[in-house]
């Protein structure tokens, strides 16, 4: 082979291999939105498979779960949330990581409409140049210029030509200025998205590790001993009874207080549900607070769900109290608690929360995430308690036994939910 070829097929191979091995992805290179798009593709799938799991597991443990009082079945309550939060974090994981795959997209496309304005920007200044230049011609120095009639019109047609083009070029700018602006509305709301799993995965971590402090404060307080968990369960016993007598005492005389006529119409569908659940017990004098060893009148309702699940404001308000009954009472009373004055007569209690999310004078609106459903206070599994009272009724003062707490004329949630 002629030397001279072989040094060029030799250059032209380095070239190539060059070529190949810096255009490979990985180098540092910008994915394209299409790329962007398939590995956001890859996340929905992911996702959707995680929550599946996360459902069939949360099934099992609702179906398997039970309120018969021993130590092994409460560690074992308690496992079983903290296995359930590593399913919720590794599906909020991922939604981030797809929220930061959306956002890098989206400011993409932010930047090739940025680009396209300033191309269509140029045109028309060019554009422009060109109708000037014509514009300072009149009609008489056009057709001296031109040698013929037909050469003449051809200049007019021209002029006709580049105002077309202008226009265009102005309709053109108009519609990417729009889809700018979708876009970077698009953008706005994927990182406001963003920052509201950043939140809720902090706060996923913080319920898993609050039941694993749990766990230890109850291996601590028992010595993994059977008897001294039953020892333990006689004690709160003994709290419980005594909250109970007093709560039920003071709420049957401000039920009598309560005024139907003053109180918003009751209707279906005035408050949002505060939780998605399973209706576990009602208001009143049901079956169970009838046989039950803590109470005869159930003075809300419950909603039965995965320990975690979202509690949201059914109604705009202001948070007047909020409180931990543990602190005095361990499993006695309403546990971590909240109360909303709605501004309308109404006041809502929320009990038995793993986290609250709201403080004292706050402000909160209709479907806004207040706190989690939890174990916390008198509860045998995961459960919001929900009260609706007329809030003229309502006193909040230190009982007896379980620290600062609210009492009121309640009236049935079922009626505005």
């Amino acid at each position: 082979m002629n030397p001279g070829v072989y040094r060029i097929i030799i250059r032209f191979a380095a070239v190539f291999l060059a070529v190949c091995i810096f255009s490979q992805p990985g180098s540092g290179r910008a994915l394209t939105v299409e790329e962007l798009q398939k590995q956001i593709d890859q996340k929905n799938a992911n996702i959707k498979k995680l929550e599946a799991d996360e459902a069939a597991y949360r099934s099992t443990i609702t179906a398997s779960q039970k309120t018969a009082k021993t130590l092994k079945n409460q560690i074992g309550q308690i496992d079983a949330n903290i296995k359930g939060f590593d399913s919720k974090i590794r599906i909020t994981n991922v939604k981030i990581e797809k929220a930061n795959l959306e956002i890098e997209a989206l400011e993409q496309g932010i930047a090739d409409k940025e680009a396209k304005i300033a191309r269509q920007k140029e045109g028309m200044a060019e554009v422009l140049r060109q109708l000037s230049k014509k514009d300072h011609e009149t009609m008489l120095a056009v057709l001296i210029k031109n040698d013929s009639f037909s050469k003449f019109l051809g200049s007019i047609n021209d002029f006709v030509l580049v105002q077309k083009r202008f226009d265009s070029y102005l309709s053109q700018l108009k519609q990417i200025r729009t889809d700018l602006g979708n876009q970077k509305d698009a953008a706005e709301s994927k990182k406001a998205e963003l920052h509201q799993l950043s939140d809720t995965l902090a706060d996923q971590k913080s319920l898993q590790q609050s039941q694993r402090t749990a766990r230890n404060q109850l291996l601590s307080q028992t010595k993994n001993k059977e008897l001294s968990y039953q020892n333990l369960l006689k004690l709160n016993q003994a709290q419980q009874d005594q909250f109970q007598k007093e709560l039920e005492a003071l709420e049957e005389k401000l039920r009598v207080l309560v005024d139907p006529a003053s109180l918003p119409s009751a209707r279906k569908g005035f408050f949002l549900w505060p939780a998605e659940g399973r209706l576990s017990q009602g208001y009143g004098r049901t079956a169970f607070a009838i046989r039950s060893d803590f109470y005869s009148f159930h003075n809300g309702i419950d909603i039965a769900n995965a320990y975690g699940t979202p509690i949201l404001a059914p109604y705009d308000g202001r948070v007047v109290h909020t409180g931990d009954n543990d602190k005095y009472c361990p499993h006695g009373a309403y546990g971590k608690f909240i109360l909303i004055d709605h501004g309308n007569n109404l006041t809502t209690l929320y009990g038995h929360l793993s986290l609250t999310k709201v403080s004292e004078g706050g402000i909160v609106k209709q479907g806004q995430l207040i706190g989690y459903m939890g174990i916390s206070g008198l509860a045998t599994g995961s459960h919001l308690h929900f009260t609706v009272y007329d809030s003229r009724t309502l006193e909040f003062k230190q009982s007896r036994v379980c620290g600062p707490m609210p009492y009121g004329g309640s009236v049935n949630p079922l009626d505005y939910l």
